[in-house]
């Protein structure tokens, strides 16, 4: 019966019907799982595009954003940074104005840029685009600004080292230094703030704005100690000027001279202040004088103006250094290395005939009297505050009342340089000045010649030679009046005076009372003798308090206020042999191979460390006198080192070199102006010339407004961005895509 069941086709056609039913089911969940996965496959390749295509448009625009960003630096450093364009100079000045105080400025650059514009004009297709896709885009730079912002002043210290005034010397006239170099009250106001770049791109659908911060530095490069054509900052303690090599300031007519002291100098001078030659014996007074007047005049450091000076005139002898005139009979008068005398009508000292006793006009009434002359040979005196001799060059000095304390000047030099009688020109510090002094004798013996006596007038050098000590200082001094009837009585008024070597001891010993007890220039403290270099420029180390009247106009450690460091010289050169400045520069390593050309004002800022080798420099000149103006500042990490090396005969620059200078030349000139230490001449090897120049350093404060210089620093310290997509429809790329694909 099963088999036959089995067998019963209307049973197998059931079944058939059944299973059919099945399938159609199955074939349309898997239509529609083929379609969703269809679907899904095209959303997905869609989005992808999509993405992509926004990444696409967001790389372009931080491309072009970012090059934009640096074409908008270099437009701004030529609009106001480039020393060569004087309308740079113009713009920076307006720029200094508005942020001065915390201000802010902003520049629209967008039309300035050049190469960025270019990409923004071009139509640039796709790359994926077809003959059948004509949808292109465009780069479109909508916004290109700079704003100078948040500007305060460089304080270098945060202990207000250098914004208060009692670390800053002052004259003791009062009129130079004494006030801060900075802060808001400051000499020498120097500035950091911020540039910030703004740019808006748009590509295709994707816009956006990026703005990028870099630090400005405004630094005012009026020169330091601009007064001073030599500054020392410490004490010499008794060093002598007569060792090593020339020293000779030029201070022409308005440079001033800081050296503390107290210095010893052995004075140079001809034949003890006698006559090169002469001598004689005359009668009725007139003296027969012979020998070169101008043998002292402009040949020797103490008479140092010149072929001209007579004996008479002015000199860096004290008083008295002549005994006698001829009264207009001749043009003698100083003592001469001979006996010599008169013979007159009358008795000795006494009757008319002593009127015409030249010599005897002059001496005391106990015929002994001194004069004072230079200890050495003229050779060996090489250092000089006027000059060389015959090249005199007068310095802004102090005048004083002869052995008056150096705190208590009576006035400034005039550019005349001709000091009154009984008063002096100092520089400000005290040079010991060596000396000698000689006695002079005298003796007269009358003869009869019947019923007519003769009085013959012998005078001689008598007494030996005594040492004498006294301010080196140019005395004033003239020709003195003679009284002709208190001549005849044979009391003899002098406009000299008998000066002794015991006067002149106890002078020398106040000088050094002065400078080694603080008395002399307001008790300068040396900072450096029990502190390392770095107290003056660490910052954290000395405050106002541990500093008193040591720093000159403007100092300020002002590698502070760099925006560029280079590793060597050669590195910071623009071009071949030439520097290019907008600030201040620090340089690790400044070792010059070849003489350079500066163009613009800044500062070459360096040190002659532990580390580093010791600065040297050939000859460094300004492209533009009259425009160009170079500071070198050299730290000293190294007390004691060896100083600035100069393989050169020439600089013209504003040098502070703690160490000194060293030229390894004769005849080196420095144009420009010296601060040290000390001047170290014991260590020079050759002699050098330290000029004031008047074009750059004796300007007036309206004409250094210009001096400020604005530094644009690569460094990049603060960075954002906003991204923006666009809405609506439009040449976005999206389409092209999906077209393609």
């Amino acid at each position: 019966m099963k088999f036959i069941k089995n067998l019963n086709p209307q049973v197998k056609k059931n079944r058939l019907s059944s299973n059919e039913g099945m399938v159609i089911p199955m074939v349309l969940g898997a239509i529609t799982i083929m379609f969703i996965l269809i679907i899904s496959m095209l959303q997905a390749s869609t989005n992808t595009a999509m993405q992509t295509s926004i990444v696409n448009h967001s790389t372009h625009t931080r491309f072009m954003a970012q090059s934009t960003m640096e074409e908008m630096h270099v437009i701004a450093y030529d609009m106001l940074c480039d020393p060569r364009k004087p309308s740079a100079l113009k713009k920076s000045l307006e720029i200094i104005k508005a942020v001065y105080g915390g201000g802010e400025f902003e520049l629209d650059l967008l039309d300035q840029l050049k190469f960025s514009n270019r990409l923004e004009k071009g139509q640039v297709r796709s790359k994926s685009s077809t003959k059948k896709s004509k949808k292109q885009y465009k780069i479109i730079i909508s916004e290109a600004s700079a704003k100078f912002h948040n500007f305060s002043h460089i304080l270098y210290n945060s202990l207000k080292l250098y914004q208060t005034p009692n670390p800053f010397y002052q004259s003791p006239d009062i009129a130079a230094g004494g006030k801060p170099s900075a802060g808001a009250s400051g000499t020498h106001q120097d500035f950091y703030g911020w540039i910030t770049y703004t740019v808006k791109v748009q590509h295709g659908p994707v816009e956006k704005t990026i703005k990028q911060s870099r630090p400005v530095k405004l630094v005012n490069m009026k020169p330091m100690a601009r007064e001073y054509v030599v500054y020392e900052l410490d004490p010499a303690n008794g060093k002598s000027l007569n060792e090593g090599e020339g020293f000779y300031i030029f201070g022409n007519n308005k440079g001033r001279i800081k050296m503390d002291g107290p210095y010893q100098l052995d004075v140079g001078g001809f034949n003890n202040g006698l006559r090169e030659l002469g001598g004689g014996f005359g009668f009725g007074g007139a003296f027969s004088w012979s020998g070169d007047d101008n043998a002292l005049g402009g040949k020797s450091l103490v008479f140092p103006k010149s072929s001209d000076s007579k004996w008479y005139d002015d000199a860096f002898i004290p008083s008295p250094k002549w005994l006698s005139t001829c009264n207009g009979i001749s043009n003698g008068g100083r003592l001469t290395n001979k006996a010599g005398g008169g013979a007159v009508l009358g008795f000795c000292c006494f009757g008319i005939g002593l009127a015409t006793d030249q010599m005897g006009l002059y001496l005391k009434g106990d015929f002994n009297q001194k004069w004072n002359s230079a200890k050495v040979e003229p050779d060996e005196q090489n250092f000089s505050l006027t000059g060389r001799i015959g090249q005199f060059s007068s310095f802004q000095g102090l005048i004083y009342k002869p052995g008056d304390p150096a705190t208590t000047p009576m006035a400034i030099s005039e550019e005349t340089f001709d000091p009154e009688p009984e008063t002096e020109i100092r520089h400000e510090g005290s040079i010991i000045g060596n000396y000698l002094v000689h006695g002079i004798g005298k003796t007269c013996f009358t003869v009869w010649f019947g019923y007519v006596p003769i009085s013959f007038h012998i005078w001689f050098p008598a007494g030996g030679e005594k040492p004498l000590q006294n301010y080196y200082a140019y005395q004033g001094d003239e020709e003195p009046e003679v009284n002709l009837l208190m001549a005849i009585l044979g009391d003899v008024i002098s406009g000299v005076g008998s000066y002794g070597a015991s006067g002149f001891g106890e002078i020398s010993k106040s000088i050094m009372t002065q400078a080694s007890g603080g008395g002399l220039m307001g008790a300068v403290k040396s900072i450096f003798g029990d502190k390392s270099g770095f107290g003056a420029f660490g910052g954290q180390v000395m405050g106002p308090s541990d500093v008193e009247k040591y720093f000159p106009s403007g100092f300020r450690p002002i590698s502070r206020a760099a925006v560029r460091r280079f590793p060597n010289l050669k590195a910071a050169l623009w071009k071949k042999n030439k520097l290019l400045m907008d600030g201040v520069f620090w340089i690790d390593q400044v070792q010059a191979k070849k003489d350079f050309k500066y163009i613009g004002k800044g500062y070459i800022a360096t040190s002659d460390g532990f580390v580093s080798q010791a600065p040297s420099l050939k000859k460094v000149s300004p492209e533009k006198e009259k425009r160009d103006f170079l500071n070198i500042f050299i730290e000293s990490l190294n007390p004691g080192g060896e100083g600035l090396k100069i393989e050169a005969t020439e600089i013209s620059a504003s040098i502070y070199s703690k160490n000194g200078v060293l030229p390894s030349k004769d005849g080196f000139n420095l144009l420009g102006n010296l601060i040290t230490s000390n001047i170290y001449k014991e260590n020079l090897e050759h002699d050098m010339n330290v000029i004031y120049w008047n074009d750059k350093l004796d300007l007036t404060e309206e004409e250094y407004s210009n001096w400020m210089v604005m530094s644009l620093s690569p460094k990049i310290e603060a960075f954002s961005q906003s991204i923006k997509r666009l809405g609506g429809s439009g040449d976005d790329g999206v389409s092209n895509i999906v077209e393609d694909l």
